[in-house]
């Protein structure tokens, strides 16, 4: 930025004046002197003495700045200039010298512009084959950290996650999982690692696997419905989204022993919010047909050992962590299936609990088998 175009906006908030205000005084538009406060262009020569009379200062002191805003600019351009000869550096070893020395010798105020320099280095390391890796390791994370832990821009933060994932060893990166957050999950970042490993039929098979898990999750047990007022078109989204879902998870189930379905959890769900649906838009049977498959799912569920765990044989999918994410706290003690939740879930279908679409149908003898079926489910864990 030009020393004057810092100076006139100085001069202005000081003054607590508008860009209009003072266009209008000095006879020009207000995107003249927007653009000279940018540093896009520079005031006419013969506006200088006008400008400086309006705001009550010389001429000398409108276009002379202190030496410490003089020093900061040379160290902008100094940044650029030494950004610039880095970028085309095609040897590597001088590369991450560079880098890393311009690093170290900006000031820590000058930020974000420093951790370009952090950003290069580390970048370097990971793909530059520099220097041998067990001397590498220690440096890559001491930039990684840096990048990962500074309040600048946050897309140093989200490059560097990306990068140490990659380079880091199997056993420790562990030490990384801390800084992941829900822009990029830990199973995102191995997708990353395998490609960067060059391990094409892992990468393949983990790019998929989060693929299915992200339509899953958007079109999933109706989380995906347009918000409305309108109670039938709402149960309209819902219906379309838990079918969709079903389809989806059909698309991938291969395990040929039933007990052991992943998808025993999500199917369940699914189907319990079609029958609400359906029972909603007036498809009585078709309401029906999703409450008792749902019911069948959740006892298959809540009746198994608790330390049983499900799985899915599709090869695509067995990297995919099921229905047992990281809901709760790591040392917080659950049971593997988590059935209390599931307990909960379907029995806040017969104990009025969910919503009203189900209200009309309670009393219908077909309704009050399928809550003595519940009712008789032998369940330690739920307290009424």
């Amino acid at each position: 930025m030009l020393p004057i175009a810092k100076k006139i906006r100085t001069l202005r908030k000081e003054h607590a004046i508008t860009q209009e205000e003072l266009a209008a005084a000095l006879n020009v538009t207000f995107q003249s002197v927007s653009r000279w406060e940018n540093g896009q262009t520079y005031p006419d020569i013969e506006l200088i003495p006008k400008i400086a009379a309006y705001f009550g200062v010389t001429t000398d002191e409108l276009l002379v700045t202190k030496k410490d805003s003089v020093s900061e600019e040379e160290m902008k351009q100094k940044f650029f200039q030494n950004y610039l000869e880095i970028t085309a550096e095609t040897d590597s070893t001088k590369k991450l010298e560079h880098a890393l020395r311009c690093f170290r010798e900006m000031p820590a105020a000058c930020e974000p512009e420093r951790y370009e320099y952090a950003m290069i280095a580390l970048n370097t390391l990971v793909h530059g084959n520099c220097m041998p890796r067990e001397e590498a390791l220690p440096l890559a994370r001491e930039l990684a950290d840096i990048l990962l832990n500074q309040k600048a821009d946050r897309k140093f933060h989200n490059w560097a996650l990306r990068k140490i994932f990659c380079y880091e060893e199997e056993d420790r990166l562990i030490d990384w999982e801390k800084y992941v957050g829900w822009y990029m999950t830990y199973h995102d970042l191995l997708e990353l690692r395998y490609q960067y490993m060059g391990n094409w039929e892992e990468y393949n098979r983990q790019g998929q696997a989060n693929l299915f898990t992200k339509l899953a999750r958007l079109f999933g047990c109706g989380m995906f419905v347009k918000a409305s007022d309108n109670e039938e078109e709402t149960a309209q989204y819902i219906r379309e989204s838990a079918l969709f879902y079903l389809r989806l998870c059909d698309m991938f189930r291969e395990s040929l022993d039933e007990d052991m379905d992943l998808f025993l959890k999500l199917r369940a769900e699914a189907y319990k919010q079609l029958a609400g649906a359906n029972f909603r838009l007036g498809k009585r049977e078709e309401g029906y047909e999703a409450l008792e498959k749902s019911l069948d799912l959740y006892i298959k569920i809540i009746t198994m050992p608790p330390d049983r765990e499900l799985k899915c044989s599709h090869p695509m999918l067995n990297l995919i962590s099921g229905c047992r994410m990281n809901w709760f706290e790591p040392n917080e003690k659950r049971d593997p299936l988590n059935q209390d939740s599931d307990y909960v879930n379907i029995n806040d279908v017969f104990r009025g609990n969910e919503p009203s679409w189900f209200d009309p149908y309670r009393d219908e003898e077909r309704f009050q088998e399928c809550y003595k079926r519940f009712t008789g489910i032998k369940y330690q864990w739920y307290e009424e």
